[in-house]
């Protein structure tokens, strides 16, 4: 017998046809979120006053994250 929460995942594949429909835009957002950790620690580095900016405003986000 198949629990429900597979059913739904089994659901959820078939209507976007393949697993790498969620694969590839997972891992996209990962590494762009690497690249943006990255960048702000070069820019600290670099900027005495980006530490005090990074405090008063967002990534990417704006008031979430």
């Amino acid at each position: 017998m198949i629990k429900r929460v597979q059913c739904y995942l089994i659901a959820k594949l078939n209507k976007a046809g393949s697993i790498w429909a969620y694969i590839v835009p997972s891992a996209i957002a990962l590494l762009y979120l690497q690249r943006i950790s990255q960048k702000e620690q070069t820019m600290v580095e670099k900027y005495a006053d980006y530490a005090t900016y990074q405090q008063s405003s967002r990534r990417l986000i704006p008031f979430i994250w």
